[in-house]
């Protein structure tokens, strides 16, 4: 069963940073099975300057219910702005490996990427993006993984 979610970190540029609760969600990967957590070490409330580079904006924690590979993860901004308020967006593992990088042309941006899970084992990937020199003060830019369907993965073979 597909489960809607939203997973979002606020940040106010210029002023301050706003984080919107959001709780786990388990959805469907193709017929695997993960589920996804906001992290508990995302940032906290912050002052984002416009210029900013390598802002971690969230950490979201993936639990592999099966060996699958990830293969893409939409990332939906919202919040007071435009999209061209942030230059570029990248999706990082644990050691800081970049997995994808897109510059947002829309409020969706596609981070495409293959990435294998162990079933059972937790992953921790996180959203870091620069904020454009030009963005507005007092502009928010809000990013999370709205829905299940922002997910796409299969089922992979064992992974040693």
């Amino acid at each position: 069963m597909l489960t809607k979610t939203k997973r979002f970190v606020s940040f106010l540029v210029g002023l301050g940073l706003l984080l919107q609760s959001f709780s786990g969600v388990a959805f469907a990967v193709e017929t695997s099975s993960v589920e996804l957590f906001l992290h508990a070490d995302t940032p906290q409330a912050a002052t984002v300057q416009a210029g900013a580079t390598n802002v971690a904006f969230t950490k979201l924690s993936f639990i592999a219910g099966t060996n699958l590979t990830l293969k893409g993860l939409a990332v939906t901004r919202s919040g007071v702005g435009a999209s061209s308020d942030l230059s570029k967006l990248q999706l990082l593992d644990v050691q800081g490996t970049v997995l994808a990088e897109a510059v947002p042309a829309s409020n969706k941006t596609q981070l495409n990427f293959t990435y294998a899970m162990v079933s059972g084992q937790t992953y921790l990937l996180t959203l870091k993006g620069d904020v454009a020199a030009g963005a507005a003060a007092g502009a928010t830019i809000k990013l999370g993984v709205a829905a299940a369907a922002d997910v796409a993965g299969e089922n992979s073979a064992s992974r040693e």
